[in-house]
């Protein structure tokens, strides 16, 4: 994998030992990231649910319905990314970045780092992902990573009691 310039990033694939280490990582920036997209359910941020939702990550990647991963700096999660499959060549792409980790490139490096590994592994040619007209920093790392916009869902998704609209976006890989 490409090297970033500014931080010593380390991508792998989640496993069930990244469950404690997750679970801060979301507690932790609970409150930006919910800035750009709906709350987790109270039970995922804890164990037991941060612990139920690594295993069905795991499962969903040895069947090969999906890729996900960390991404690392000094030993601490910076960033997630997450690549689910429909089942007929495409998947849709997911990332967090933490908040003390953004503007360092991290997403963007992730993805693009990803996007050979993923095609392989998952047998896909197409990659859509979408994001809240609210955040853009989203839509950078996408246009960034090569995806085109492709549409607008109007009052697709609601956030703070409000309907927002999602840009959607994808990629021929």
């Amino acid at each position: 994998m490409k090297k970033n310039s500014n931080l010593n990033i380390k991508i792998l694939p989640i496993s069930r030992a990244d469950i404690l280490a997750l679970l801060q990582f979301e507690l932790e920036n609970k409150s930006w990231f919910e800035q750009f997209t709906p709350a987790r359910s109270a039970h995922f941020l804890t164990h037991a649910g941060m612990d139920e939702a690594v295993a069905a990550l795991v499962a969903e990647m040895k069947e090969k319905k999906g890729a996900y991963y960390l991404a690392f700096v000094e030993g601490e999660i910076c960033a997630r990314v997450n690549f689910s499959c429909d089942g007929v060549g495409n998947a849709e792409l997911g990332y967090r970045v933490g908040k003390d980790y953004v503007g360092h490139g991290i997403a963007s490096y992730a993805i693009q780092n990803l996007l050979p590994e993923v095609k392989k592994l998952l047998d896909v040619t197409c990659l859509n992902a979408q994001t809240a007209n609210n955040n853009p920093a989203s839509i950078k790392v996408l246009e960034n990573c090569g995806f085109n916009r492709i549409g607008i869902q109007r009052n697709a998704a609601q956030l703070h009691s409000k309907k927002i609209d999602l840009q959607l976006y994808e990629i021929k890989i």
